[in-house]
C-alpha cells in the first residue's frame, strides 16, 4: 500500500507487469501464431543425401513446353449472305461509296470499298473504320463500342477509288481493339 501524500489516504497502487491475465494472454498468442505457422508452412521434404563418391552431373535445360489450350477449339461462323448484303448495302448508302464486297474464308474477313475519285487518304480510311463496325454490328461477331473492340474475326479493309488506286489498307486482329492503317 502506498499513502497519498496529499489527502493522506492510502491506496492501492496498480501495476501492470505479468500477472496471470497478461501470462494467459501471452500464451495464448503465442498458441495461435504457432497453429498459423504449422498450416502456412509449405509441407516439409525429405532430403537425401548425395553420395560423396559420384559427381552430380549438371543440370540440363529442359525446352520450355507451353501447353496446348484443354478446350477444343470452336470453328467460327460465317457470316450469313444477308448479313455481308445489309452491310454493303448501307455502305453503299455513303455518298463517297460506289461500291462493296465482303468475303470470307474461316477467321479472316476482307472487306473491300470502291469510293470516288477525289476522296481523300483519311475518309477513305473512315469510310473503312465504318464499313469493319457495320460488319461487326450485324454479324455474329462481337458488336462495337466507342472502339472497334475484340471479336472473333480478322479483317482486312482495302479502299480504292475510281481510278483503281489504293487510299486505305488497313489490318484489325480478332484480338485488336482498333484498325492498324
Amino acid at each position: 500500500m502506498e499513502t497519498d501524500q496529499a489527502s493522506g489516504r492510502s491506496r492501492k497502487r496498480a501495476y501492470f507487469g505479468w500477472g496471470a491475465m497478461g501470462c494467459a494472454g501471452f500464451l495464448s498468442l503465442v498458441a495461435v501464431l504457432a497453429i498459423i505457422g504449422v498450416i502456412v508452412a509449405p509441407p516439409e521434404t525429405e532430403v537425401e543425401p548425395e553420395p560423396t563418391s559420384t559427381p552430380r552431373p549438371a543440370a540440363t535445360p529442359r525446352p520450355t513446353v507451353i501447353p496446348e489450350s484443354r478446350e477444343p477449339q470452336r470453328p467460327v461462323p460465317n457470316i450469313p449472305e444477308e448479313t455481308k448484303q445489309v452491310a454493303i448495302a448501307t455502305i453503299k448508302g455513303y455518298p463517297a461509296t460506289l461500291d462493296a464486297g465482303i468475303s470470307q474464308s474461316g477467321k479472316d474477313v476482307i472487306l473491300t470499298l470502291e469510293v470516288r475519285t477525289g476522296t481523300d487518304r483519311e475518309q477513305a480510311r473512315e469510310l473503312g473504320d465504318n464499313f469493319v463496325r457495320m460488319v461487326k454490328s450485324f454479324s455474329p461477331d462481337s458488336s462495337p463500342r466507342r472502339s472497334i473492340g475484340t471479336g472473333i474475326y480478322r479483317y482486312e479493309i482495302e479502299v480504292y477509288d475510281s481510278n483503281n488506286e489504293r487510299l486505305a489498307f488497313g489490318l484489325k486482329p480478332a484480338g485488336a481493339t482498333h484498325i492498324t492503317w
